[in-house]
């Protein structure tokens, strides 16, 4: 080996200079087999050498006794104490630094190759845990990183620890391995090792995962008994499970404990994140929102997730909230130190001004979207689309064609939904004719996407509307062809075009439209499907009903009875107030 340092090629420089990849860096520990002595090393050629690198900033003249180690400077007197294994965390040792750096770039086969006993021999702990955790998070093989772990223990490597069980732990967790993570957990008692918070939440997190609520209650409670300290992230998983079971109810309760200080810990942003996610998920958004006014009571601030959850909400509720979003919106991020939207609460804000029928909102915080210029906040197809859905409630096809051209423009594509929502904009807006050119053109494959049941739906679904309306752009009888005459192509098909409870319900919709009484109740009784549209076709009158009564289902023939009978109730009380008058009594 040379005795200068400055001698060296660059390649064995090791970690002097940033590497350019974890090739480069085991090249240089199977290179370098001996420290370099600093004695022969003059301050000009470390200079020289240093220069080169892109780690360290400024280099400054060396001392006899010292060893420079990355950008550090470790005196020789003082290399002892992080080569022993006396609890420090971290060793300036190759092996060490090599470590680390594998963790962050290294592919699999060179983390393995590293775990070895005569390499392993100068790391800590720390070290192996950061390991075992890139094994499990970075290359998402959970269960090599525990054979690895057993190997290691075997061969007698610093790895029965609280950090190395607990990253694999994590890992075991993330990829859905519950039993495993239960067992790996289980057998810390058995070597010795008092399990933390940490290793207790990464199995709670798993359990939540899977909505396994009651294990994670069960073990919650086993942490009580054994003094493990719960913290708020504990309290949010069970939040997470409770909520994937459904059971936002128990989960509101408890959240609210957590509030009341009748728990360890106060709820935070994630908790509270969590509770109006497990509301959404079971159909409560006025339960999503009211926990959101909770979290402002108790001076959490909400984030990102918390907006686009509260968004989400605002637009699920009767009638959809568009107005409170916006004035939330824009009181959580104009502020100092405000909340950083992202692009998912932005599509959450549009898609809420658009069911409020606030249009120009929407089309607003779109342009304020596009005028950003920023990565995180850049518009996707699901922002453009929910643009779209603005335009189509409020009937704007000039708009709804605009934006499918700045889609064009921002190189975003468009999809089966974008056609959905441009076709309903379009018939929505008077030009009825136009969409069902656009429709024929994707089912010649002109554009770039087929037609799906959705698009069909809707189309279905606004020349129903059409029919009998005061419009001169296609005639009625050619939408009830058109009507007819693709759902029977539906049918045909089969498969992914299936005609759905949708579907039927835009049939037998344009039947109504168009007087075609007996034709609504044949279909509905070879279809079983909606009832709803056939009591409408029988509270039409009389002559309807003769005509539908005999061809409907039985739960249609006894609402059928349950009108006339009250209708006939009606006229006899009607003739007797009008007999009382005549003959003068009250």
């Amino acid at each position: 080996m040379p005795a200068s340092l400055s001698m060296l090629p660059r390649s064995h420089h090791g970690f002097l200079v940033r590497a350019r990849g974890s090739s480069s860096v085991v090249a240089s520990l199977s290179r370098s087999t001996s420290h370099v002595s600093s004695s022969s090393v003059s301050p000009s050629s470390s200079r020289a050498c240093l220069s080169q690198g892109s780690l360290v900033k400024k280099s400054l003249p060396l001392k006899n006794d010292s060893t420079l180690v990355g950008s550090m400077k470790v005196r020789k007197s003082d290399t002892s104490q992080h080569h022993g294994r006396g609890g420090v965390p971290f060793k300036n040792t190759k092996e060490a630094r090599l470590a680390k750096q594998l963790a962050k770039c290294g592919t699999l086969s060179e983390i393995e190759n590293l775990l070895t006993p005569m390499q392993t021999k100068d790391m800590s702990s720390k070290e192996l845990s950061f390991m075992l955790g890139a094994i499990c998070r970075r290359h998402g093989e959970p269960e090599r990183a525990l054979q690895a772990l057993r190997h290691l223990e075997s061969t007698g490597a610093p790895v029965r620890n609280v950090y190395s069980y607990t990253a694999v732990l994590s890992g075991l967790g993330r990829a859905g391995c519950i039993s495993q993570a239960q067992a790996l957990l289980a057998s810390m008692d058995d070597v010795g090792l008092e399990a933390d918070t940490a290793a207790h939440n990464a199995v709670l997190a798993a359990l939540a995962k899977e909505a396994r609520w009651q294990d994670a209650e069960a073990l919650t409670e086993q942490m009580r008994s054994r003094g493990v300290p719960r913290d708020v992230y504990t309290y949010t998983s069970i939040v997470h499970a409770l909520g994937r079971a459904g059971h936002w109810e128990r989960a509101r309760v408890l959240v609210r404990n957590m509030v009341r200080g009748r728990l360890e810990t106060r709820p935070n942003v994630v908790t509270f994140s969590a509770l109006m996610g497990a509301c959404l998920a079971c159909d409560e958004p006025a339960a999503a929102m009211a926990t959101f006014h909770d979290m402002e009571l108790c001076g959490v601030r909400p984030d990102a997730k918390a907006l686009t959850h509260f968004f989400t909400a605002c637009r699920a509720v009767d009638p959809p909230q568009g107005a409170r979003a916006l004035d939330i919106f824009r009181t959580q991020t104009e502020c100092r130190d405000g909340v950083q939207p992202v692009t998912s609460t932005y599509n959450a804000l549009i898609a809420a001004l658009g069911s409020a029928g606030l249009c120009d909102d929407a089309l607003a915080v779109l342009d304020e979207m596009e005028e950003a210029d920023m990565e995180e906040r850049s518009p996707n197809g699901i922002t453009y689309n929910a643009a779209l859905f603005a335009c189509a409630r409020a009937g704007r096809a000039s708009d709804a064609r605009l934006l499918c051209a700045r889609m064009d423009a921002a190189g975003v594509r468009r999809d089966a939904v974008t056609y959905a929502e441009l076709l309903r904009a379009l018939a929505r807006g008077g030009c009825l004719r136009e969409s069902l050119q656009i429709l024929d053109e994707l089912e010649q494959g002109v554009r770039e996407v087929r037609p799906n049941l959705v698009v069909y739906n809707v189309m279905l679904a606004e020349c129903a509307r059409s029919i009998g309306a005061s419009s001169d752009d296609v005639d009625d009888d050619d939408l009830l062809s058109f009507v007819d005459r693709t759902v029977s192509s539906m049918e045909s098909a089969g498969g992914d075009l299936s005609p759905d409870p949708f579907t039927r319900r835009a049939h037998l919709l344009a039947l109504e439209n168009a007087n075609e009484w007996r034709r609504a109740a044949e279909v509905s009784r070879s279809t079983g499907a909606d009832l709803d549209i056939l009591r409408g076709v029988v509270y039409r009158g009389v002559d309807a009903a003769r005509i539908t009564l005999p061809l409907a289902l039985e739960p249609l023939r006894t609402a059928a009875n349950a009108v006339v009978a009250s209708g006939r109730r009606a006229r006899e009380l009607g003739a007797r107030e009008l007999g009382a008058r005549q003959q003068g009594k009250p």
